[in-house]
């Protein structure tokens, strides 16, 4: 049941909410649709929890209410009319089509759970705690969107003691993240979205997007909120502009109560919203959704300030130990060194970009500096450096970032994440504006289709075959017994081709240590009499009997006549006393 539990709350908190918001507006851009979708599914997830803990609410009302929205939702789609005749399903299955490839690096980490230290004994300890209405935060105000989630899945679960499940749910980030870029480009055929996609890629296949720590979630809701800006700057003289305004507004307040570097997004937001102000017909509706984009933070707050009451109780600490590191007892030149090695040495090189150049004797380098400086240079050009665009904020930003970073969090590359979202922007506005100004024509959207399949296809080949025959050793090693598998390998290892092993234990034939030895293993009856005849034989090295567990502790499979060849020497158990294998010696020849 825990596995169904998980997915009912799974689809609850993340289908359903997509489902509704399609079929209700399904003339409205699949972009749109997209974001909001992320947004009402993370939010509803946050309200949830605030409801149930305050009202130490038992599991069974969120496990109600969540079969309530799946049965709801997908009544709504079969009875919805709406979406019937609407030219996009084609084209929006083949995105999702090429996104969900396109992830198969992080899709293949489902399952692995958390074992980062901060992942276990920080986010998913509080995930724990409020599964159990409790909460004891550190001496810092350290935001739980994502624990929060985790603690709605172990609720529906009824336990907490499984917690790769709620590891799934990070997944939804990365996943639509990509799958809005896509969107983005079709809708637009604007090139610094594919621009935006290739720089961002690498972060968004990273083992670390879903390792338990919140350093990549909040990048990425970061990113996606500058992203959805963009996606206004160009549509400002259409009806789209504030309907992507108010969503960028609020997928930065998602990311405020992810962790606090949440705040540089919004904080980004409401600057470009000022320089903008003109652009706003509807100002009182501006107004409530940005009041609603810092009542995020505000709840969470109502619950930290239960037990603590210093928000940044551990900045002095962490300001002194980046200055430590950085450049105590270090002249400049080797603390810039050091710093900048921390922060351009993530994300790591992609493993088949790195098998491609490696037979022709090239040492990759880490070429952020490089575009980071191209990107800086491309601002000459006059259309580049209007200060009210999200190009050149995200510029300037970035630059702040890195100061910031540098001074305060320079202790740990992983709180530079957030700063390098800034660079993956301004560098895709910058590089867009030039493909677009000296290529006039668009990019074929089947191309950018294209493109993608064979950059995957390339990493799929590169992986090779000893990536295939690892995974299936991972699982296959573990059929039967593996402690068993390799005593027997031990055992038969080198001995004559006549020495056999009879077993009844037909899993165990499977197991990948046995693969080479499949000759030498006889599957038997599950009875003991089927294997008396094998008692005599003349093979020099012996034989040998194995048998399940189940031979012992059933009835009637003769186990009493095996205890007594034991007893009268006829066979001689080998290795441990649990393991049930025996050898059969030779039998004595007649002279």
């Amino acid at each position: 049941m825990i596995l169904l539990n998980f997915f009912i709350g799974f689809l609850a908190l993340f289908i359903a909410p997509q489902i509704f918001i399609h079929c209700k507006y399904a003339n409205i851009k699949h972009s749109i649709l997209l974001m909001y979708g992320l947004i009402a599914s993370f939010t509803l997830s946050w309200i949830f929890f605030l409801i149930i803990f305050y009202l130490k609410l038992a599991n069974v009302f969120i496990y109600l209410i969540s079969i309530f929205m799946v049965i709801a939702s997908f009544t709504y789609m079969c009875a919805n009319k709406t979406t019937k005749g609407v030219n996009r399903p084609a084209l929006g299955y083949l995105i999702w089509l090429i996104t969900i490839i396109a992830m198969m690096p992080l899709l293949l980490h489902i399952g692995d759970g958390f074992r980062g230290w901060d992942a276990i004994a920080s986010w998913n300890r509080w995930a724990i705690e409020l599964f159990n209405n409790e909460y004891q935060p550190i001496n810092a105000a350290y935001p739980i969107l994502l624990p929060a989630v985790w603690s709605l899945i172990y609720k529906m679960q009824g336990t907490s003691e499984i917690w790769w499940t709620a590891q799934v749910t990070i997944f939804v980030i990365p996943v639509l993240t990509l799958a809005i870029l896509l969107t983005l480009y079709t809708e637009n055929k604007n090139k610094a979205f594919i621009f935006m996609a290739i720089l961002l890629y690498p972060y968004l296949i990273w083992t670390n997007v879903v390792n338990g720590y919140m350093d990549m979630p909040v990048m990425m809701l970061g990113t996606l909120s500058l992203i959805i800006l963009y996606a206004a700057e160009i549509n400002k003289d259409k009806k789209e502009f504030t309907l992507y305004i108010y969503g960028a507004l609020l997928i930065a307040a998602l990311a405020t109560i992810t962790k606090q570097a949440g705040f540089a997004f919004l904080l980004f937001s409401f600057i470009y919203i000022l320089l903008n102000l003109n652009l706003f017909k509807n100002k009182k509706k501006l107004m409530q959704i940005s009041i609603v984009s810092l009542l995020y933070f505000v709840t969470y707050l109502t619950i930290f300030y239960q037990y603590k009451h210093r928000i940044a109780g551990n900045f002095d600490y962490l300001h002194k130990l980046s200055s430590q590191r950085n450049f105590l007892g270090q002249d400049m030149p080797q603390s810039l060194k050091y710093i900048s090695g921390l922060f351009f040495s993530y994300p790591p090189y992609i493993s088949w970009l790195s098998s491609v150049i490696k037979p022709l004797k090239i040492t990759p380098r880490p070429i952020t500096p490089y575009l980071i400086g191209l990107g800086l240079i491309l601002f000459v050009f006059k259309d580049l450096r209007k200060y009210n665009s999200v190009g050149f904020l995200s510029g300037i930003f970035f630059v702040l970032g890195l100061c910031t970073w540098i001074r305060y969090f320079s202790y740990d590359p992983r709180n530079s994440y957030w700063v390098k979202s800034f660079f993956i922007i301004f560098l895709s506005i910058n590089c867009g504006y030039i493909s677009n100004k000296y290529a006039k024509k668009h990019l074929p959207t089947r191309l950018v289709y294209l493109i993608v399949v064979l950059a995957v296809g390339i990493y799929l080949y590169k992986l090779g075959n000893d990536f295939a025959y690892e995974k299936q050793a991972a699982f296959q090693s573990k059929i039967g017994n593996p402690h068993i598998a390799k005593t027997i390998v031990k055992l038969l290892k080198g001995k004559n081709v006549c020495t056999k092993l009879y077993t009844n234990n037909t899993p165990l034939q499977y197991n990948y240590y046995l693969r080479k030895i499949q000759k030498q293993i006889i599957i038997g009856r599950w009875y003991v009499p089927g294997f008396l005849p094998h008692l005599k034989h003349t093979c020099k090295d012996g034989r040998y009997f194995l048998f399940g567990a189940w031979t012992v502790t059933r009835k009637n499979t003769g186990w009493k006549k095996i205890k007594g060849l034991v007893k009268s020497g006829k066979i001689v158990p080998v290795g441990h006393k649990t393991d049930l294998i025996y050898f059969v010696p030779p039998s004595r020849q007649r002279r």
